[in-house]
């Protein structure tokens, strides 16, 4: 049997499958190396997947695709951890950015684009990741992710740039002052998942001028900055994956449209892409 995980600093979602076969579905709290020692990860898989899995099941090969997994060293402790809790056969573990690639186009050459609570792009050429644009973080960069998104609403209400309409829905979705803001985004931990959390009420709102044009803007940027990066984004497709591209995909196709960007394939999680990738 194969498992495949796809995981977020949040969450993991597992897939178990044999042959072409998807025999189970499990999701974990999130497996981050960057933030996690070995002790509390060994923790996480006996404590909860390996409980799911049972011990009639198996596994040959884990391909596991994380949050903070781009660095080899990192990625070669995880492995042997993953290989020696599962006792499997071999053990990989690569970049969410390829895994969202492989997600995308499988084994056909794309530009992958990852957009949600930050964002990230790479060139893939159907096995791996060719060239790749630094993703900045949402201070100064992840254009067009929720993070962004919800920065730039946040700022206009804290410097009443908002229209009255607006304003007025807003403070019955969030009324905390300018000292609260200051707060969460300095001093509490995950500012970038709370400021994403406004895009509810962007989506809520979308259809609006205000927020609509804040939306295609930001997506804008994303393209721009990002994308007009490789060498062949004229006749590239560009695929994305995540909760903004997938909620947002009316706008996000606006601004490709305006950037002259085709864009070929959305999806919440590559996690179905990826079954495919690796059953053939």
């Amino acid at each position: 049997m194969i498992l495949i995980a796809d995981s977020g600093s949040t969450k993991t979602a597992w897939c178990l499958i044999s042959g072409n076969q998807r025999v189970k579905d499990i999701t974990t709290k999130g497996i981050n190396p960057f933030y996690q020692t070995e002790e509390e990860i060994e923790a996480e898989l006996k404590n909860t997947l390996c409980q799911e899995i049972g011990g009639e099941n198996k596994i040959n090969s884990v391909y596991f695709y994380g949050a903070g997994c781009a660095d080899s060293q990192i990625n070669n402790k995880l492995a042997k951890t993953l290989q020696q809790v599962l006792n499997s056969d071999k053990a990989e573990v690569s970049s969410d950015m390829l895994g969202a690639a492989r997600g995308i186009f499988k084994h056909q050459k794309g530009i992958a684009c990852i957009m949600g609570t930050g964002s990230n792009s790479a060139y893939y050429d159907g096995n791996e990741i060719v060239k790749s644009i630094p993703a900045g973080g949402f201070i100064i960069g992840d254009e067009g992710s929720g993070a962004v998104l919800g920065k730039t609403l946040i700022a206009d209400y804290i410097k009443n740039q908002m229209p009255e309409n607006i304003l007025a829905e807003f403070k019955k979705f969030y009324n905390g002052t300018y000292l609260d803001v200051v707060n969460h985004v300095y001093k509490q931990p995950f500012p970038n998942r709370w400021l994403a959390n406004f895009t509810k009420f962007m989506y809520e709102k979308r259809e609006d001028d205000y927020i609509h044009n804040m939306i295609v803007n930001s997506f804008t940027l994303f393209f721009n900055r990002n994308i007009k990066q490789f060498d062949s984004w004229k006749n590239t497709e560009v695929g994305f994956v995540g909760s903004i591209a997938y909620y947002f995909e009316k706008e996000l196709k606006e601004a490709a449209q305006k950037c002259e960007i085709t864009v070929s394939e959305i999806y919440q999680n590559p996690i179905e892409g990826l079954i495919e990738y690796h059953s053939k």
